[in-house]
């Protein structure tokens, strides 16, 4: 198949219980395209503990504006005084398609009144939302990080509520995405914590594959394993493309 893909989950920067090879925007795009990705949605990982996500976000939208096709997608922070004025002046500067919140690093609720003024503020500006359900596997994170992924009760009724908005949840286990998806349709998934047997197979019958985008979560995943996910699986060359470029091109107008 064309290598064309769209890669809506990647994330650059310091990260303090792993080295990153990869730790530049440049260099990690740069791997993307060898591997077929023409298309990248990037995140700073600095916003992620540091209080001042203000910086990371400039510096996220100064980085991509010098990288073709690489959207960045800016840490919303409901906790952080002034938020929505930072990112409204960013907004005026740089192309930004999509918002990303990470309720269990930033102790946020996703019922709580500051995720309901988020998710006016995506709607309001016409911003997909993008929720961050964990960065690690739980078998693998540093042990002194309580960090918890976003309980599956909370997803569904924030999907509930906001109907106005379809969440994009990024790193999903395969149980939540179907759990999700069977109580609500106004909801994306990424591909790159959906890990079974025929894991594909399995989201296209019970899922739809119109409700899944594909994500490497590089550098925290590997690359080529997260895009073999999709190539080797079962599917007509015509679902793989659904995954691997559509469902993303249609969703950000591409």
């Amino acid at each position: 198949m064309t290598h064309d893909f769209v890669d809506i989950n990647v994330s650059y920067g310091n990260w303090p219980f792993q080295s990153f090879a990869l730790n530049s925007l440049e260099a990690l795009t740069d791997h993307l395209k060898v591997s077929g990705i023409s298309h990248a949605f990037a995140s700073h990982l600095g916003s992620v503990f540091d209080p001042d996500t203000e910086q990371f976000n400039r510096m996220l939208v100064q980085d991509c504006s010098s990288i073709s096709n690489c959207f960045p997608v800016p840490t919303v922070n409901p906790a952080v005084p002034g938020w929505r004025e930072q990112l409204e002046a960013l907004l005026e500067i740089a192309d930004i398609k999509a918002l990303k919140a990470y309720p269990s690093y930033h102790n946020v609720n996703l019922s709580s009144k500051e995720m309901d003024e988020v998710a006016r503020f995506a709607s309001e500006s016409n911003l997909q939302l993008m929720i961050v359900v964990r960065l690690e596997d739980a078998r693998t994170r540093y042990h002194g990080l309580g960090v918890t992924g976003v309980p599956t009760a909370q997803m569904i009724e924030f999907c509930q509520t906001h109907t106005s908005i379809n969440p994009v949840f990024l790193n999903a286990y395969l149980p939540e995405i179907r759990e999700i998806s069977s109580s609500v349709s106004n909801v994306y998934f990424d591909t790159s914590f959906a890990a079974w047997f025929f894991v594909m197979e399995t989201l296209r019958d019970s899922v739809g594959l119109s409700r899944i985008l594909f994500g490497s979560h590089s550098p925290f995943l590997t690359t080529g394993a997260s895009l073999d996910k999709v190539r080797l699986a079962r599917l007509s060359e015509l679902e793989k493309t659904i995954v691997l470029r559509q469902n993303a091109s249609e969703l950000f107008g591409l």
